[in-house]
């Protein structure tokens, strides 16, 4: 046996020993470690293993605010790691809100989601709202394809869609209805939305908007349909975007920089 095939029969060995070391090894022990030196995650109530496992709760600390993702669990794909990425299958639960995700992580920094779904209620977004304001319904994303390299998009299919939408700026609640956004990124690097509502909206929305990143331009067509039952304090405030017609419909467009 030539020295060559010795080598790589060591190798193999040493590759086969810790890959078996890191599928035997307790997640508690990994993610023990993760969270000691990671102070924006806290996970608790371990086990199994970083390969397959699970946690009672998982929190994540974004701009000073704590999100319980509730329990968690995971599979991690040992076979992409040959090519430098990783598989993995990421669920978490609490209450309303799921996480259903299938995940390729790039050594490079990449990040390819395919056919997942977020669902959760509207107003833990109020923390990032810029102006004070209360969200009711449920968002959720269907995310048939994502692809994120350097913080750039190069892949965007899916929906938006938030159910059941409420605004409460004064106190009172406003009921608005349900819509939908359908987003895509083009070749051009341009994001693109289809948005409308789902009928019988207080609000009725349909048009379009796009942005591009490179250049920060934006593009709005909508046209607004003013219900009735609309809050009278909201449909002051829209009707200072343009005339409605003899239908109480609004032609918006706008076009600039962000």
């Amino acid at each position: 046996m030539n020295r060559q095939t010795i080598l790589a029969l060591v190798l193999f060995g040493v590759a086969f020993f810790i890959v078996r070391l890191a599928m035997t090894t307790p997640a508690q022990f990994v993610l023990g470690h993760v969270a000691n030196n990671v102070p924006n995650l806290k996970v608790q109530g371990v086990q199994g293993t970083l390969w397959n496992g699970k946690a009672t709760n998982v929190s994540v600390v974004l701009d000073g605010n704590t999100t319980d993702l509730g329990e968690t669990q995971w599979v991690l794909s040992a076979l992409p790691l040959l090519w430098g990425s990783a598989s993995l299958q990421l669920s978490a639960h609490r209450e309303k809100q799921s996480i259903d995700v299938n995940a390729v992580l790039g050594l490079g920094g990449s990040l390819t989601l395919e056919n997942s779904d977020i669902a959760l209620p509207a107003d833990m977004l109020r923390q990032w709202a810029p102006v004070p304001v209360e969200l009711g319904g449920m968002l959720s994303a269907r995310i048939n394809e994502l692809e994120v390299n350097e913080q750039a998009v190069d892949a965007l299919d899916g929906t938006l869609t938030w159910q059941d939408a409420e605004v409460n700026m004064t106190g009172v609640p406003v009921v608005l209805g349900s819509y939908v956004a359908e987003v895509s990124a083009g070749e051009d690097g341009r994001y693109q939305a289809n948005v409308f509502d789902l009928g019988g909206a207080a609000l009725g929305i349909k048009g379009t908007a796009a942005y591009t990143p490179e250049s920060k331009d934006y593009e709005v067509d909508v046209v607004l349909e003013l219900a009735s039952s609309l809050d009278s304090t909201l449909k002051s405030m829209i009707q200072q975007l343009g005339k409605a017609d003899s239908k109480g419909r609004i032609q918006f467009k706008q076009q600039g920089k962000i």
